[in-house]
C-alpha cells in the first residue's frame, strides 16, 4: 500500500468553526469551503497540530474515499497544498503553519516603558489629526464617522499644538499631520503651517467645499501641503470648485455619499472634471438612510469570496484594528481620542508619549478586533475588515448579511 504526504503551504490558512471549514491561499487569493465532519474533521485536526508541521499522512485506501479525494483535489486545485508520495527514502518536506509571533505584546511595551525606551512605542503612531477649529458649514454627525469639521467655535492654540508635538524628542518619527476645520479663520494659521513645515512632515488639510471656495485665492503651491475638499452638498453649482489653481497645488476631492442620488451626482462630477485619480467616495449614516448602507456598505459573502489579503494583512486582522490603529485625534476642546473618535484617552496638555502608551496598554480602539459574537462564530472572522466607526454609529456589532 502506498502512502502519501498531504502538505499545506506555509502561506495557506485553514479555519474551522463548528462543522464549517475554510482554506485560504494568500498567494493567489483562492479559497475552498468544506464540511468539517467525519474523516475530514480528523484530518484537519492533525494538520492543525503544530508538531505535525502542517502535514498529514494518507494512504491509497483513504484517497479512494470519495469525500477525502474531493477534499484533497480541491486543495490541489487552488495550489495551496502538495500531495507527495512517501517512497521510504526521501524525507518528508517541512512546512510551517502560519502563526503570528507577537513580539510587541502589551508586556513588551510595559517593559520598554519601565526602561524609558520610547521609540518603539511612538513608532506605532502613524497619524495625528488636529481639529484646529470648527466651521459654520461643519457637521457633527459626519465628524463622528469621517474626517470632517464640526461646528465648534473653540480653536486649539498654536502653543498647545506645538508643545504636544514637541513633547517627545523623536517627533520626526511622525509620518503625517492632518488639520481639520477652516484654516483661513484660524488665528495663527501662517505660524502653524510654518511650524509644521519646519518639521519636514506631510501635512493634509481637510475643509468643506464652501470654505475652500471662499478662501481658495489664498492657496499657494506647496509640495508639503495637500488639501482635501469635502463635498456633501450637490444642490449648488460646483464648477468654481474645480477651476484650475496654480501647478503643484495638491488637491483631493472627498465626496460624502448618503444616498443613491448623491452617488450619481458625485460620479457625474468625477467624470465631467476628470478627477478620478484624486477623488474618493465616503458613505455616511444619517439615521434615516440605513437601507442605502445595507445595499452599498454591508458585506455580502461574494465580497469575501473575492477578497485579496496577504498573510501579513490577515495577521493584522488577528491582533489590531486596521481602521483605527495608529491614529490619535485632537478636538478643539483639547480632548484626545483614539482612532474610533469615541474613546477619549486624555488631553492635549499631556505628553504625546503618555497618550500613545495609554492607548496601547489600556485602550479599546487600536486593538478592537472581531472577537465578539456574531463575528466570533463566523468562518470569515479573520478575512473580514476590522470594525469601523459605522458599527458604532449604527449600533450593530458588524455590517454584513452573512451573520
Amino acid at each position: 500500500m502506498k502512502n502519501y504526504w498531504l502538505i499545506l503551504n506555509p502561506d495557506t490558512f485553514i479555519w474551522v468553526k463548528a462543522k464549517e471549514g475554510l482554506v485560504y491561499n494568500t498567494k493567489n487569493y483562492k479559497l475552498v469551503h468544506f464540511n468539517n465532519e467525519g474523516l475530514i474533521e480528523k484530518l484537519v485536526e492533525e494538520l492543525l497540530q503544530i508538531d505535525n508541521l502542517y502535514a498529514v499522512t494518507l494512504d491509497n485506501l483513504q484517497l479512494s474515499n470519495q469525500i477525502i479525494r474531493k477534499w484533497v483535489d480541491d486543495l490541489l486545485a487552488i495550489e495551496c497544498a502538495s500531495l507527495i508520495e512517501d517512497n521510504g527514502i526521501t524525507s518528508r518536506p517541512v512546512s510551517l503553519k502560519p502563526q503570528l509571533k507577537v513580539q510587541d505584546s502589551i508586556e513588551y511595551y510595559k517593559t520598554k516603558h519601565r526602561k524609558k525606551s520610547g521609540i518603539q512605542i511612538l513608532s506605532n503612531l502613524h497619524t495625528l489629526i488636529f481639529h484646529i477649529n470648527g466651521s459654520k458649514f461643519g457637521n457633527e454627525i459626519y465628524q463622528r464617522q469621517i474626517i470632517y469639521p464640526g461646528v465648534d467655535k473653540k480653536e486649539l492654540s498654536l502653543r498647545d499644538i506645538r508643545n504636544f508635538i514637541m513633547s517627545y524628542e523623536d517627533f520626526y518619527l511622525l509620518p503625517k499631520i492632518t488639520l481639520v476645520g477652516c484654516l483661513w479663520q484660524y488665528s495663527d494659521a501662517a505660524s502653524l503651517l510654518s511650524f509644521l513645515k519646519s518639521l519636514d512632515i506631510t501635512i493634509s488639510i481637510y475643509c468643506t467645499k464652501t470654505d475652500f471656495i471662499n478662501h481658495k485665492h489664498h492657496i499657494k503651491p506647496d509640495d508639503k501641503v495637500s488639501y482635501h475638499i469635502l463635498i456633501s452638498d450637490y444642490t449648488t453649482e460646483c464648477s468654481e470648485l474645480f477651476d484650475k489653481l496654480e501647478d503643484n497645488c495638491n488637491l483631493y476631492y472627498d465626496f460624502i455619499i448618503a444616498s443613491e442620488k448623491d452617488c450619481e451626482c458625485a460620479n457625474e462630477l468625477i467624470e465631467r472634471y476628470h478627477i478620478s485619480d484624486v477623488s474618493r467616495l465616503y458613505p455616511i449614516y444619517t439615521k434615516d438612510n440605513l437601507s442605502f448602507l445595507e445595499s452599498n456598505l454591508y458585506i455580502e459573502k461574494t465580497d469575501l469570496v473575492n477578497i485579496r489579503l496577504s498573510k501579513r494583512q490577515i495577521f493584522a486582522h488577528q491582533v489590531l484594528n486596521t481602521n483605527f490603529f495608529g491614529t490619535l485625534t485632537v478636538f478643539p476642546d483639547g480632548k484626545v481620542y483614539a482612532g474610533d473618535m469615541r474613546s477619549e484617552i486624555g488631553t492635549i496638555q499631556e505628553e504625546l508619549y503618555t497618550l500613545v502608551y495609554r492607548e496601547i496598554t489600556e485602550g479599546h480602539s487600536w486593538f478592537y478586533t472581531r472577537t465578539q459574537k456574531p463575528c466570533l462564530e463566523c468562518i470569515y472572522q479573520e478575512l473580514c475588515p476590522s470594525p469601523s466607526v459605522y458599527e458604532w454609529e449604527i449600533g450593530k456589532p458588524n455590517l454584513c448579511h452573512i451573520k
